[in-house]
């Protein structure tokens, strides 16, 4: 998807250059801000600490919109702001997607790195090969599993445009990012510049399922 790749391109080289570091900023500013009110007021460090401020919740928000996508937690539309329990909320999460351990096919616990990636490994290979035990029916025209023409044809159909963004719709605008880095607001906000590609690309996909 040509488009997508060149805004993110130009979104990377975009945040380094014009926004560089928030938490950096943040500080900066807030150093500055301090610095203009301990002078006499007067009407130039009056207009020079409005500016200050106006950056300064800029950057604030910024600041709390990204551990908005970095949490992925919908309660953080319920009036939380970005506190400790966000950050220990962001650590949980890494903690609970790291597996220091793990339950062997015998029963066993193991804990070191490698064994449970050789035990992952092995898993996987067995789940995915042909069980040669498995009785298939000898007609499928008399199996209780088999469809009609118009419902093969309903299921071996390309979505069409509408149920794509029925889809896109539906998903959670700040859940986790697909493979793209974007988060599904951008295709809710931006589906008339990107849908079309969008829908191009799912059939190409879906020859490969």
């Amino acid at each position: 998807m040509g488009k997508l790749k060149s805004l993110g391109s130009f979104l990377t080289s975009w945040s380094k250059r014009k926004i560089g570091c928030i938490k950096n900023k943040i500080g900066k500013l807030k150093k500055k801000l301090l610095h203009l009110q301990g002078l006499n007021p007067s009407v130039d460090t009056l207009q020079q600490e409005k500016v200050t401020s106006d950056q300064l919740n800029e950057y604030i928000i910024m600041e709390a919109t990204y551990w908005e996508q970095r949490m992925k937690q919908i309660w953080l539309k319920t009036g939380d702001r970005n506190s400790k329990r966000f950050h220990l909320s962001v650590q949980q999460r890494r903690q609970k997607n790291n597996n220091s351990s793990l339950q062997a096919s015998n029963g066993q616990w193991i804990t070191n790195p490698g064994a449970i990636a050789d035990e992952l490994i092995s898993f996987f290979k067995n789940l995915f090969q042909e069980d040669f035990n498995v009785r298939h029916p000898s007609d499928l025209q008399q199996s209780a599993f088999s469809m009609d023409d118009a419902a093969n044809l309903s299921i071996a159909a390309t979505p069409t445009s509408d149920t794509v963004w029925k889809v896109v719709k539906a998903m959670n605008p700040f859940g986790s990012p697909g493979p793209d880095g974007f988060p599904v607001i951008l295709y809710k906000k931006c589906w008339s510049i990107v849908g079309e590609e969008t829908v191009k690309v799912h059939p190409r996909y879906l020859q490969h399922c």
